[in-house]
C-alpha cells in the first residue's frame, strides 16, 4: 500500500525557535495549514541546551560569585559555601520540561501539527516523515517548505579518542561537578561555560590557539576579558600546539557522574595533560543529515551552510531555510525574527510581501563573566571598510563603582571598559563595544546609536526608552506614544528588525502590530510609533463591531442623528456617553505632519459640545516665526496662524493630550483611522436592536442575502466556463434537519417532560424528580465512564440529608452535564437503562444533552 499524502500550505522541518516562529506566524496569524517536522525534543537547541540552561546555569554561578564578594561589604559568609548543584540541574531540567510542553501546547492552540520523526525529502516539494514511534512512514507536500534545523556541536575526526570528551549538549546531562576540566576552542561557547565552572569552584582549563580568544570580537574585548579571565583564575593557555589523542584512563559512573573519570590528553609537543573532563566548543555544523538534499539542486557553503538570499530563499523555488542551518547570526532572537518576517512575506498583506530581516548591525551579548555587548563593526573592520584616515575610536576604562569596598588588588581584576568606533567628519557611530557587570542590558539602549547611524555629537539627541513612554528628549512639543505592556520591553528590538522608514511599514510583537511612519519629510531614521493591539491570535475575523473608518465629524453627528435631548440632565448624560464612546480611539490630522493620536477626550460642558472658537489658551510664541507672543488665542486662530486652516466656528473639538497637558485638535481636520474595534455595548437600545436585526437574520432571510448581496460583494457575479464537465450552482443547498423524539422516561409523582420541551431536540431535566432505584445510578455510571467522565451521585433524604449511597439521576444529570454523544443510544426501559453499541444503532443514535 503506497504511503498516505497528507496535503498543507507550509511545513517547516525543525522544532526549534526559528522553525516555531515561522510556523506560528503562517498559521496563528494567516491561518495556513501547517505542519512541523521535529527529528528532536520541542523547543530545539536553544530551549534544551542552548540559551536556555545557559543562563540558569550563569545565574547559578553568579550567585555564588556574589556571595563570596559580599565578605568585602562585611557580611560573615562561611568559607566553603555548601550549594547542591545536582537539585539545581533537578530544577533547571524540570524548568526546560515545562518549556518543551508549552512550545507543543502553542504549536496545537495555533492548530500547527506536529509530527515527531525524521524529514526526508522526495522532492522539490514532497517529504517522507518517519515517525519516532516506529509507526508507519507518510508523505507530507506543500509549495512553501521551510528549513530550520539548526545545527550540532562538532567533535574533531582527526584526533585519536576525540569521542572520550563531550560536547556542550552533554554538558547540561552532568549533575556532579568534575575536579578538573579542559575547554578546548576560543568561542563564546567555550569562553560562557568556562567562566561558569570557574565560578562555582572548578579547576578550569581552557585551551586557545592564538594569543586571546574571541577572536572574531573587536581587539579591546579580547585583551580586556583574556586577561580578566586569568586574573579570576582560569588558566588560559595561549598558543596552544592542540591534542593529539585522548587516551581513556577511567571511565565516568555515568553521564551525570564525571568525578571518577580520568582523561590523559597527548599534546602535540609531546607533553602529557590529566584531567577528569575535557569539553570540545571548536564550532557547531549544520543539521542537515538524513534531510535527503542530495535528491535537491540546492546550493551550500564548504562548510555545509545552505545559501539563502535576504528573504531566506534557497537555489530551491518555495524552499527556504533559517537559523543555524544557514550560517547567518547563530541567535535565538535573530532565527525568530527571520521567520516571523518569512510568513508576513509568505502569506500576509501586500504591504508585508517585501519583508525580511536586516543581518546588518544586530546586536550581540556573551555571558561571559562579567558579560560583554557588542554590534557594529570592529575597529579592524571599520578601517578595512572606510579607510584608517576616516576612522575616530573613543575608548575608556574604569572600575565600577560596585568594587570600591573591594582591596585595590581585587578591583583591578575587576574592569568595565566601553570602545565607540566612529567614521567620517560627522563621526557617525559604526561600532560600539562595552565589557563588564551589567552590560548586557545596558546593550539594549545603545543599540539604537548604531543602528540610527547617530553621531558623537548626537547622543543626547538620541530616542530612548523608559518605564512609561517612547520619545524624543530633543522634542520641545512632548510627541509622546503609548506603549501597551506587551510590547513595552521588546520595543527597541523591534526598531532594529526594519529596514528602512521612508514608507510606512508594519512589524509586529506578540499581540501587538507595530506602524512606523517618517517624522518628518527629511528625516527617514527618526519614527513615529503607532500601537494595534491584537486580542486574538492571527488576523481579526468574525462579525466584531468597528468604528466607522472616515471623517470625525461625521462620526460624532451618526453617533446620534435624534441629538442631544432638551432635559439639562439627560443632556450631561448624553455628552458624557459621547466622550466615552470616543475616548481612545485613534484619529489621523490632516495637518502637518499627519500623526495618528488616541483622543484623550472630548471638549464639553454639561450644556453643549466646545467650539474651535470656545477653546482659547495662551500662545507663548508665535507657530510660525517663533517669536514671542504671548497672546491669548482660540484653536480657531492658531490653526490658521500654523497650518493656514479656515475652521468652521461651530467645529468641534477634540483633546489628544492629557487633562494637564492638553492638545487641542479640530474635528474637521480628523479621520478616524481603520481597523478600530468597538469591545462595549452599543450606546442607545434601539443601535443594538437594530445591530442585532442585521446580524441575526432567518434562514431563508439570510440565503436571500448571500445570494442576491453576499457574491456580488466579493465580487462574484458569474462564474466561468470551466475545464471539466461540471456545473458549478449559484444557489445555496438545502439539508432537511429532523426533530429527535424526547426518551421515555419514568418520572416520580406528575414530573413530566412535555412534547415542547424537546421541539429543539434537547430535553430540559431541571427540577425532574426521577424514581430512585440503585440500577439508575450503575447503568449511568457505566455510561460515564464510556465517555471519561469521573461521576460522583448523592442519595438525599426527605428531610434533604446525604445519605451515602448512590441514586438520584437528576443530580448526576444536573451536577455533570451529562452528554451521551458517543454513546450511540440510551434506551430508557425503567428500571434499567441500557447502553447499546453504535455498531448497531449507529442510524438511531440519540444525543442527550441535558439544558440548565
Amino acid at each position: 500500500m503506497a504511503p498516505i499524502t497528507k496535503e498543507y500550505d507550509y511545513i517547516v522541518i525543525g522544532g526549534g525557535s526559528g522553525g516555531s516562529g515561522a510556523a506560528r506566524r503562517a498559521s496563528g496569524w494567516y491561518k495556513k495549514k501547517t505542519c512541523i517536522i521535529d527529528s528532536g525534543i520541542s523547543g530545539g537547541c536553544c530551549v534544551n541546551v542552548g540559551c536556555v540552561p545557559k543562563k540558569m546555569t550563569w545565574n547559578y554561578a553568579s550567585i555564588n560569585e556574589t556571595l563570596h564578594r559580599g565578605i568585602n561589604y562585611g557580611y560573615d559568609i562561611p568559607n566553603p559555601i555548601k550549594h547542591d548543584f545536582a537539585g539545581f540541574v533537578e530544577k533547571r531540567h524540570a524548568r526546560i520540561k515545562t518549556l518543551n510542553g508549552i512550545y507543543e501546547t502553542n504549536w496545537a492552540k495555533e492548530g500547527i501539527d506536529l509530527f515527531h520523526g525524521a524529514a526526508k525529502f522526495l522532492g522539490d516539494h514532497e517529504i517522507e516523515v518517519t515517525p519516532k514511534d516506529g509507526s508507519e512512514p507518510f508523505h507530507v507536500r506543500a509549495d512553501h517548505i521551510c528549513i530550520s534545523t539548526g545545527s550540532y556541536p562538532t567533535i574533531p575526526e582527526s584526533i585519536k579518542g576525540a569521542e572520550h570528551g563531550i560536547s556542550s549538549d552533554e554538558f547540561f546531562s552532568i549533575k556532579h561537578l568534575p575536579k578538573k576540566i579542559v575547554f578546548v576552542g576560543a568561542g563564546y561557547i567555550s569562553v560562557e561555560l568556562a567562566g561558569v565552572l570557574n565560578a562555582i569552584g572548578v579547576e578550569t582549563h581552557l585551551f586557545i590557539r592564538g594569543s586571546t580568544f574571541l577572536r572574531k570580537f573587536d581587539p579591546m574585548i579580547q585583551d580586556v576579558l583574556t586577561q580578566h579571565y586569568e586574573d579570576i583564575g582560569v588558566h588560559v593557555h595561549r598558543n596552544h600546539p592542540g591534542i593529539k589523542e585522548v587516551q581513556l584512563l577511567h571511565p565516568a559512573k555515568d553521564e551525570t557522574d564525571p568525578r571518577e573519570k580520568k582523561l590523559k590528553l597527548i599534546i602535540n609537543d609531546g607533553s602529557e595533560f590529566e584531567t577528569n573532563e575535557l569539553l570540545w566548543a571548536i564550532g557547531r555544523s549544520p543539521e542537515t543529515r538524513g534531510l535527503g538534499l542530495e535528491k535537491l539542486n540546492i546550493k551550500r557553503t564548504p562548510r555545509g551552510h545552505l545559501v539563502v538570499d535576504k528573504y531566506q530563499n534557497t537555489s530551491v523555488p518555495g524552499i527556504y531555510a533559517l537559523g543555524d542551518v544557514t550560517g547567518q547570526a547563530e541567535l535565538t532572537p535573530v532565527a525568530i525574527a527571520a521567520g516571523r518576517q518569512l510568513g508576513n512575506r509568505l502569506f500576509g498583506p501586500a504591504e508585508l510581501n517585501a519583508s525580511y530581516l536586516d543581518y546588518d548591525r544586530i546586536p550581540t551579548v556573551v555571558f561571559s563573566h562579567p558579560t560583554v555587548g557588542t554590534t557594529g563593526l570592529t575597529e579592524p573592520q571599520a578601517i578595512e571598510k572606510y579607510g584608517k584616515e576616516n576612522v575616530k575610536v573613543y575608548n575608556t576604562k574604569f572600575s565600577n563603582m560596585y568594587y570600591d569596598v573591594f582591596p585595590p588588588e581585587e578591583k583591578k581584576k575587576n574592569p568595565t571598559a566601553f570602545k565607540l568606533v566612529c567614521q567620517g567628519p560627522d563621526e557617525h557611530i559604526v561600532g560600539l563595544h562595552i565589557l563588564g557587570d551589567g552590560t548586557d542590558e545596558m546593550m539594549q539602549g545603545f543599540v539604537l546609536t548604531n543602528h540610527f547611524k547617530l553621531n558623537v555629537n548626537g547622543l543626547p539627541e538620541t530616542i530612548y526608552f523608559s518605564n512609561v513612554k517612547i520619545r524624543r528628549s530633543s522634542d520641545k512639543e512632548e510627541n509622546k506614544k503609548p506603549v501597551p505592556s506587551t510590547v513595552k520591553r521588546r520595543v527597541l528590538q523591534l526598531l532594529l528588525y526594519m529596514p528602512d522608514y521612508e514608507n510606512q511599514v508594519y512589524t509586529d510583537y506578540e499581540k501587538a502590530l507595530v506602524s512606523f511612519r517618517p517624522l518628518t519629510n527629511g528625516s527617514s531614521k527618526v519614527v513615529t510609533i503607532d500601537y494595534y493591539d491584537r486580542e486574538e491570535k492571527g488576523p481579526r475575523t468574525g462579525p466584531h463591531p468597528m468604528y466607522k473608518h472616515g471623517s470625525l465629524a461625521n462620526l460624532i453627528r451618526e453617533y446620534d442623528t435624534r441629538g442631544p435631548p432638551s432635559n439639562s440632565r439627560a443632556r450631561a448624560d448624553f455628552f458624557r456617553n459621547l466622550n466615552k464612546f470616543l475616548r481612545r480611539l485613534r484619529i489621523q490630522g490632516a495637518f502637518g505632519d499627519n500623526q495618528v493620536k488616541p483622543i484623550h477626550s472630548l471638549a464639553y460642558n454639561s450644556e453643549s459640545l466646545q467650539t474651535v472658537s470656545d477653546i482659547k489658551f495662551v500662545c507663548a510664541e508665535h507657530p510660525m516665526t517663533k517669536k514671542p507672543f504671548n497672546r491669548e488665542v482660540s484653536v480657531k486662530d492658531w490653526f490658521e496662524m500654523a497650518f493656514k486652516k479656515t475652521l468652521d466656528t461651530k467645529g468641534y473639538v477634540v483633546n489628544v493630550g492629557s487633562k494637564n497637558h492638553p492638545i487641542w485638535w479640530p474635528v474637521d481636520l480628523c479621520t478616524v483611522t481603520q481597523g478600530q474595534f468597538y469591545k462595549s455595548l452599543l450606546p442607545f437600545s434601539d443601535q443594538e436592536r437594530n445591530m442585532i436585526q442585521v446580524a441575526c437574520k432567518r434562514p431563508e432571510q439570510n440565503i436571500k442575502f448571500i445570494e442576491g448581496e453576499g457574491l456580488p460583494m466579493l465580487g462574484i457575479q458569474q462564474i466561468p466556463p470551466a475545464s471539466f464537465p461540471l456545473n458549478i450552482e449559484m444557489k445555496m443547498s438545502t439539508i432537511n434537519g429532523r426533530k429527535i423524539p424526547s426518551p421515555s422516561l419514568q418520572f416520580a409523582g406528575t414530573n413530566q417532560v412535555k412534547p415542547y420541551d424537546s421541539g429543539s431536540g434537547q430535553w430540559n431535566l431541571r427540577n425532574r424528580k426521577f424514581r430512585q432505584d440503585p440500577k439508575w445510578y450503575s447503568a449511568i455510571k457505566r455510561a460515564a465512564d464510556k465517555i471519561g467522565i469521573q461521576t460522583t451521585v448523592t442519595l438525599r433524604k426527605p428531610d434533604n440529608t446525604v445519605k451515602d449511597s448512590p441514586g438520584e439521576i437528576a443530580n448526576l444529570m444536573m451536577k455533570y452535564n451529562l452528554k451521551t454523544r458517543i454513546l450511540d443510544q440510551l434506551q430508557y426501559r425503567p428500571p434499567v437503562i441500557r447502553v447499546q453499541d453504535v455498531a448497531n444503532h449507529g442510524a438511531e443514535a440519540v444525543e442527550a444533552r441535558p439544558r440548565v
